[in-house]
């Protein structure tokens, strides 16, 4: 419990502290920090500018402008979240036309578009509600977008597999998975 407080604590402190300038210990970034997301030494950062950032240390940090990098092959993209399994990292956001858009990578520095079409009754359809956050479920190794609207957006290892839900009537910004231990 300690451990998990202490990682919210950092990831807040993180989240208001980099603002945008660079000194030993941040990351040098152009654009609002919106979400962090840390698994054991990693650290990743996204910002509302399309970059996404990393550190092992805390101190040392590679910032990759994926809007940089990706132009003329993706949309200029709007990060919102970004959330890692033992595996992957899942950053999503928003195409500048409002449309949702969910990238994975193994290490950071190459980035696939993950598909977000889903099927009702044999009908396809694509997700078009903004994701507003993004958590890992290790139970069921999947990830699930919060999304406005009160959609959750299911992204299993099949990317022809993907659910959508419908929860609430409020956006969905935080999930948390845990398993009660016996």
């Amino acid at each position: 419990m300690k451990r998990l407080l202490r990682i919210a604590v950092i990831s807040l402190a993180m989240t208001l502290s980099w603002s945008g300038f660079a000194a030993d210990g941040e990351p040098d970034i152009k654009g609002k920090t919106v979400c962090v997301a840390s698994l054991d030494n990693m650290k990743y950062l996204v910002t509302d500018a399309g970059e996404i950032a990393s550190t092992k240390d805390g101190i040392t940090w590679k910032t990759f402008d994926f809007n940089e990098n990706y132009a003329g092959y993706y949309g200029h993209v709007d990060f919102s979240c970004i959330c890692m399994s033992g595996l992957n990292i899942l950053a999503a956001g928003t195409y500048e036309d409002g449309r949702p858009a969910v990238f994975v990578s193994t290490r950071g520095t190459v980035w696939s578009e993950r598909s977000l079409t889903y099927k009702i009754n044999g009908q396809t359809y694509e997700l078009e509600a903004a994701p507003l956050g993004a958590a890992y479920d290790k139970h069921l190794d999947r990830y699930v977008l919060e999304c406005e609207d009160g959609i959750y957006f299911v992204l299993p290892n099949c990317s022809h597999c993907n659910q959508i839900g419908f929860q609430m009537t409020e956006d969905i910004s935080r999930l948390t998975f845990f398993r009660k231990q016996d």
